[in-house]
């Protein structure tokens, strides 16, 4: 029930301005940033790290701002399109720290996405959620190996490809100074939300120690 209600509210948001929803992800996702580089750096940050980070941040955001911006790729919505989505969502939920929202955000994929899970269309149904469910199953003990024996370069890797696909999603055309100064608050808002949650979890983790 709150998949679904949360899938028709965004999709709402995002009919009514497309900028400001866009800005409230993008708060989220930069509120969350200082806690996925302290997760990060938990078992230190060597050469190869940086590294990491530098060559996944370069090749997503070189790789999602042709396809969006340059080429000007129109993903279709189709069976293969929609298991690619499927993919994108097991993913981040395997892999620690990975948000996939600003991918499918940056292909177009994401409203079409939501529009479809609000109203239960089959043709989601039946693709998305198997091939995330697919996904999580195969990826599950690659992931976890490849954490306990390359623990930073693997997270430094996931904080670039965060990063770089956030800044892909940056929004550049405004209807007017009203929804440049809502993009600005929501903006505030969501990383406030994303901080405030961390502190929460931070102060859960002490009293459990």
């Amino acid at each position: 029930v709150g998949f679904l209600g949360f899938a028709k509210g965004i999709s709402a948001a995002i009919r009514l301005s497309d900028a400001v929803t866009t800005w409230l992800f993008i708060g989220l996702i930069a509120g969350t940033m200082p806690s996925l580089f302290r997760e990060a750096g938990k078992e230190g940050r060597p050469r190869s790290g940086w590294v990491s980070f530098i060559l996944c941040a370069a090749a997503m955001f070189s790789m999602l701002y042709y396809v969006s911006h340059v080429a000007g790729v129109e993903a279709e919505l189709n069976f293969w399109w929609y298991n690619f989505c499927g993919v994108l969502w097991g993913m981040g939920i395997v892999i620690p720290g990975m948000t996939t929202s600003s991918v499918l955000m940056a292909l177009g994929l994401y409203q079409p996405l939501l529009d479809g899970l609000a109203r239960l269309d089959l043709l989601v149904l039946s693709t998305a959620l198997p091939a995330m469910l697919m996904t999580m199953a195969l990826l599950a003990r690659g992931v976890n190996w490849l954490f306990r024996h390359h623990y930073a370069v693997a997270f430094h890797g996931i904080l670039g490809i965060v990063a770089a696909s956030t800044l892909v999603i940056l929004p550049y055309s405004y209807a007017g100074p009203g929804e440049m100064l809502l993009s600005a608050l929501f903006a505030v808002a969501g990383a406030a939300m994303a901080y405030f949650l961390d502190r929460l979890d931070q102060r859960s983790r002490e009293k459990e120690n």
